[in-house]
């Protein structure tokens, strides 16, 4: 699987090498050239150099991966891709070749420094798709050591799941896998077990982060909502507070009272003091400005006038409502790339080897089964654990799990399928209606077919495919 291919198959223009990938690659071979000069010396600390060598080439990797290369090509970067960082990084590293067999020997099955196995494993697991996996299987002692650190419980949880992914590199090469059957015999319940562990702790976080995030988006989404709409003017009335229907009703009541309980001259002043301070203090809140106090024997008499000022409000306003509304564009622009993004991830899925998540580690150990699970040998172990059952298990909520995560347990199933019981089991507990569901637009999607194919290479499974519902049967075909 992760073996350059040796194909001339194709080819690719000479592509000019981009600023970033100059500069990753300049540093790589800066590191390398340091590690050339001072590795001999008994006080040099090869750790920081192979911790920065690992982080250059996650990053390139990440990098990689957002192009969407397609996910059953297991060719070397660099031919699928030939402009790509990665690529031109993974080439570079393996021209040292002592710093490669350091790697593996010296570094990696160190026994008085765990942390400089676990740099070690870090670097050679982002090193996998450039190199060809029978290099794992020529240091002596190496796969008995991986086999080790992946069986004991005491082991460090990194190199634990490092080791699980190194073991899957190494079995892919078929001749390495059939010489490790007692082995592969004794780990995969441990395996399947660990990875039971691992899925319900994978089911508790995401409740507790669905649990905690919930009232925190009501409250980002308030805030939001009050910081985007804070200048655009609200339908208030005098102080800023909508009166009640009693109070207007009462007002309108002591209005009426004051015209028919008075008459003459005096009625229209009182009529027009009371409504003239009802305005004038709307003006007030509305323009903002203060008025003068005048006696109520010459209001009549007094033609109000208003500062040139409302003109300067309004651009104002306008001004204010022009800003809120490049702020409510920028709002709900944001919000649209945030969702574009969390789209992608869902659709792509997500590559972290370190820190290392739950879902990563579970993928590692998925990877580890996938080589081994078509094995007949090895059928007993597989089908006593129940291993099918945990591969429903993550059907069933595919669509809430990461979409690299559900790809590796579709291709572990495509191997379990070769096996007539397993493939019988699979479609009576409901697994072709799980696969059709599947999102077609997701990196999982890519492995459903594979899936099929094998399941119609056994017969008496397609008697009972044949016999699904009909809605069951149209989707499929």
């Amino acid at each position: 699987m992760f073996a350059p291919s040796r194909s001339n198959h194709g080819t690719h223009v000479t592509h000019l090498p981009h600023p970033s990938q100059s500069s990753a690659a300049g540093e790589l071979q800066a590191i390398l050239a340091v590690w050339e000069a001072e590795n001999d010396n008994a006080s040099f600390s090869v750790k920081p150099s192979l911790i920065r060598l690992s982080e250059l080439i996650e990053e390139a990797t990440d990098d990689f991966l957002k192009q969407d290369p397609d996910p059953l090509d297991d060719r070397h970067p660099a031919k699928t891709y030939p402009s790509c960082i990665l690529g031109h990084l993974l080439k570079v590293i393996s021209r040292y070749e002592e710093f490669m067999n350091k790697l593996l020997v010296s570094y990696l099955m160190s026994r008085d420094d765990i942390e400089l196995n676990i740099a070690s494993a870090r670097l050679l697991l982002n090193l996998i798709p450039g190199l060809d996996s029978a290099v794992l299987s020529e240091p002596e002692g190496l796969i008995p050591q991986l086999y080790r650190w992946a069986e004991s419980d005491a082991t460090n949880c990194y190199l634990r799941a490092y080791s699980f992914g190194l073991l899957a590199a190494a079995l892919d090469v078929t001749s390495v896998a059939s010489s490790l059957k007692m082995e592969n015999s004794a780990l995969i319940p441990i395996a399947l077990r660990r990875l039971k562990d691992l899925f319900e702790r994978m089911k508790k976080e995401k409740q507790a982060t669905a649990e905690v995030s919930e009232p925190d988006k009501e409250n980002k989404e308030e805030d939001a909502e009050d910081s985007l709409f804070a200048g655009i003017p609200r339908e208030t009335f005098h102080s800023g507070e909508r009166p009640s229907l009693a109070d207007i009703l009462k007002e309108r009541e002591k209005t009426k009272f004051c015209e028919e309980g008075t008459s003459g001259p005096s009625a229209a002043v009182a009529t027009r003091s009371l409504t003239g301070s009802m305005y004038s203090e709307e003006r007030k809140s509305i323009l903002r400005i203060r008025e003068p106090i005048y006696e109520s024997s010459v209001y009549e008499n007094l033609e109000l006038t208003i500062p040139p000022r409302k003109k300067v409000k309004l651009d104002k306003e306008q001004r204010t409502r022009s800003s809120s509304t490049i702020s409510l564009t920028s709002f709900i622009e944001g919000k649209s790339n945030s969702q574009w993004a969390v789209m992608q991830k869902r659709r792509l899925g997500e590559y972290r080897i370190f820190p290392l998540t739950t879902v990563m580690e579970q993928r590692l150990i998925i990877q580890y089964l996938t080589p081994i699970g078509e094995y007949q040998d090895l059928l007993k172990e597989t089908y006593e654990n129940r291993s099918l059952d945990l591969v429903l298990r993550y059907l069933e909520g595919a669509r809430n799990h990461d979409s690299r995560l559900i790809f590796d347990v579709l291709k572990y199933l495509a191997g379990l399928l070769v096996h007539r019981r397993l493939a019988l089991d699979f479609v009576a507990a409901g697994g072709v209606d799980l696969l059709i569901r599947i999102e077609r637009d997701s990196l999982a999607s890519v492995v459903v077919g594979t899936c099929l194919y094998y399941l119609a290479y056994n017969a008496d499974a397609m008697e009972g495919v044949c016999l699904l519902p009909e809605q069951t049967l149209n989707e499929l075909v």
